[in-house]
C-alpha cells in the first residue's frame, strides 16, 4: 500500500510536467532563452550549500565538545539525506548514518544524536521565518490557500514538538521516552491501517531518550554559543533561495522578490510537509501551482521547477550516494557496530555463518517498570558491552542491557518488557533482525520463533 501511494504522487507529478508540455511553444521559446552560465552558477552555490552543511555540524559539535572535519561531516551530511531518501524511515536511518560514524570515531552517541535533532530545530526555525515572510507575499496577492495553510501549521506543530522534546530530555530521560513512546503508538494507530505494521518501535523511544539526555546534559550553559549554528541555518536558506533566483535568471523569466520568496516558501514547505522522501512528486507539482499563482507562466513555471529540483534534490542525492559509498556504511553489519540499541523501521535479512547454542532457550520475561538487583556487569567478551545480570521476581536472572533500564545503584527499573530468551541457530538459516543491541540481535527465524542471537555468528544480508 505505502508502495503505491509514492507510485501515485510521483504519477501525478508527472502528469502536473507531461500536461504542461501541452503549452509546447512557450515551451521551447523558454528553452532556446536558456543561458547555461546561470544553471552552472546554481550548481556552484549548490556546492557550496553542501560545505555549509558541514560547518553548521561543526559548529553544533564544537559547542558539544567534539572534533571533527569540515569535510568529514559534509560527506555524513549528504549521506544521511541518500540514506533518508531511498530508505523513508522518519529520518532514522539518516542519524543511523552519524550513529555509526560516531562509534567509528569515538564520539558519544548521545552527543551526535543531539546535533543532529538542534541541526533539524535550527533548520526548522530559520525557514519558518522565511514562511513567514512568503505568507506575507501571498496574503497580499490574495493566493493563500487552506491546503498551504494547513502545511504551514503541520510544520509549526512539528517543530514545536521537537522543542518540547528537547525539553523534556534536558529535565528528564524517563519524560522524554514516555513522551517519545507515546507519539510512536500514536503514529502507528494513523499508520497501522495502511501499511500493515508498526511504522516506528516504542521500545527504541527510552534507549533514545536516554542517548538524547547525556548529550544535552553536555551542552555549555552559553545561549550564545547557540547564534552562529542558528545564523548558518539561516545563511542556509539563503542559498537555496539564490539556487531559484538563479533559475528564474536562467530562462529570463520575470520576477519580483516577492515572487522569489512565496515561490521558495512554498516549494520547501511542501520538502518537510510531504509524505513522500524530501518531497519527490509532490514539490514537482506544488511549486509549478504555487509560481503560476504569483503570476509566473505556467510553462515558465514547470521550467524552473525542473531546474530548481534538479539542483536541490538530483544533485545531492548524487553526491549522498558517493558520499555514502566513500564512507564505507552500506558494508556488512557485524558485531562491531551493535554495541548500542538500534531498532529498524523494517527488518534485515541475515545468514547464520557460525552455530550457536541458546543457553537461556526458555522465556525469562521482565516487565516495565519491575524493580531488579544489580549484581554484576559482563566483561568476558570485548564485543558484548553493556550488558548487566539481573535478578527479579519469580527467580527470574538474566543479563539485561543497560540501555533497559533506569540504574540507581544496585537498583535497576525495567523502561520496557523484555525477554532474554535466545535462539538455538545453525549454520546456513535466515533470519530476519529486527533490532540490535550491545552485540546482540533480536531475531526471527521463517518458522515465526522469536530470540536474541550474537551478531557475531551472522554476516551479510541474505539475497
Amino acid at each position: 500500500m505505502r508502495k503505491f501511494l509514492v507510485v501515485l504522487v510521483l504519477f501525478i507529478g508527472a502528469v502536473f510536467v507531461i500536461f504542461s508540455f501541452s503549452e509546447l511553444e512557450h515551451t521551447v521559446a523558454t528553452l532556446q532563452q536558456g543561458k547555461l552560465l546561470y544553471l552552472f552558477l546554481a550548481f556552484l552555490i549548490q556546492i557550496g550549500w553542501f560545505f555549509l552543511i558541514g560547518i553548521t555540524y561543526r559548529s553544533l559539535y564544537r559547542l558539544l565538545g567534539m572534533k571533527e572535519s569540515i569535510m568529514n561531516l559534509t560527506k555524513i551530511a549528504v549521506a544521511a539525506t541518500f540514506v533518508n531518501v531511498i530508505m523513508p524511515t522518519a529520518g532514522v536511518g539518516g542519524i543511523a548514518i552519524f550513529v555509526n560514524s560516531a562509534k567509528k570515531n569515538g564520539h558519544p552517541t548521545g552527543k551526535v544524536t543531539l546535533a543532529a535533532a538542534l541541526f533539524v530545530l535550527f533548520d526548522y526555525a530559520a525557514f519558518l521565518a522565511v514562511l513567514a515572510l512568503g505568507w506575507i507575499v501571498l496574503i497580499r496577492r490574495n493566493d493563500l490557500n487552506a491546503g498551504e495553510i494547513t502545511a504551514s501549521l503541520i510544520l509549526l506543530i512539528i517543530a514545536l514538538i521537537l522543542t518540547f522534546t528537547l525539553y523534556l530530555g534536558s529535565r528528564s530521560a524517563n519524560a522524554m521516552g514516555n513522551f517519545l513512546a507515546s507519539l510512536a503508538r500514536m503514529v502507528n494507530f494513523i499508520l497501522r491501517p495502511i501499511i500493515r505494521r508498526n511504522y516506528l518501535q516504542e521500545e527504541r523511544a527510552h534507549a533514545f531518550a536516554q542517548e538524547m539526555a547525556d548529550g544535552l546534559s553536555s551542552l555549555p550553559n552559553r545561549p550564545r554559543g547557540l547564534l552562529k549554528p542558528l545564523f548558518l541555518a539561516f545563511l542556509n536558506k539563503g542559498l537555496l533561495i539564490c539556487i531559484l533566483l538563479c533559475s528564474f535568471l536562467a530562462f529570463q523569466v520575470p520576477f519580483s522578490g516577492g515572487t522569489i520568496i512565496g515561490g521558495f516558501a512554498i516549494g520547501y514547505l511542501f520538502v518537510i510537509v510531504s509524505p513522500t522522501p524530501s518531497g519527490i512528486g509532490v514539490v514537482e507539482g506544488a511549486l509549478p501551482l504555487a509560481l503560476k499563482s504569483l503570476r509566473v507562466i505556467w510553462s515558465q513555471a514547470v521550467i524552473i521547477t525542473i531546474a530548481y529540483r534538479a539542483m536541490t534534490f538530483w544533485v545531492p542525492l548524487g553526491v549522498g550516494a558517493w558520499a555514502f559509498r566513500n564512507l564505507h556504511v552500506g558494508k556488512d553489519e557485524t558485531a562491531s557496530n551493535g554495541r548500542d540499541v538500534n531498532l529498524m523501521a523494517e527488518p534485515r535479512h541475515y545468514r547464520v555463518t557460525k552455530e550457536y547454542q541458546s543457553p537461556y532457550p526458555e522465556p525469562i520475561i521482565f516487565h516495565k517498570g519491575e524493580k531488579v538487583s544489580i549484581s554484576k556487569e559482563f566483561t568476558d567478551d570485548p564485543d558484548w558491552k553493556n550488558w548487566v545480570w539481573c535478578e527479579g521476581q519469580n527467580n527470574n536472572e538474566a543479563w539485561v542491557p543497560k540501555q533497559y533500564l533506569e540504574i540507581k545503584g544496585n537498583t535497576g527499573t525495567f523502561l520496557i518488557d523484555y525477554n532474554a530468551l535466545e535462539l538455538s541457530v545453525v549454520v546456513g538459516e535466515v533470519l530476519n533482525i529486527h533490532e540490535t543491541v550491545n552485540g546482540f540481535g533480536m531475531a526471527e527465524k521463517q518458522n515465526g520463533e522469536r530470540g536474541w542471537v550474537p551478531l557475531k555468528n551472522l554476516r551479510g544480508e541474505a539475497k
